[in-house]
């Protein structure tokens, strides 16, 4: 299965993924507390600056319907994420019709 936004497959997939606790903070013996949520590290290669615009047009501020990613400690599992938001991690260098490395990063996925 490919990974899909708002239902439709992506052109590109990242090449890496990455899941990311939330801590919210310690408590009296130093353990930490989590969130009930996670942000996903996107990491996609240089590509066409259409394959990047598939992605990029989602960095707006607004809710997702929903995106489908690689489950959390998996590489054969998909799961759906909705009400995501995305944002840039690391925006790319744009050159003539290509955009060199860049990375997204998913906030609010509830696993």
């Amino acid at each position: 299965m490919p990974y899909l936004i708002q239902g439709s497959a992506a052109s590109l997939s990242p090449n890496t993924q990455e899941w990311e606790d939330i801590i919210l903070g310690y408590d009296h013996n130093s353990a930490p507390i989590y969130s009930g949520f996670k942000n996903i590290r996107l990491g996609f290669p240089e590509c066409a600056i259409t394959q990047y615009q598939q992605w990029a047009q989602f960095v707006n501020g607004t809710s997702m319907t929903t995106l489908t990613v690689l489950s959390q400690d998996s590489a054969a599992s998909y799961v759906a994420l909705s009400g995501i938001y995305l944002e840039f991690d690391r925006r790319p260098a744009l050159q003539t019709g290509i955009v060199s490395e860049w990375s997204l990063r998913v906030k609010g996925a509830q696993p």
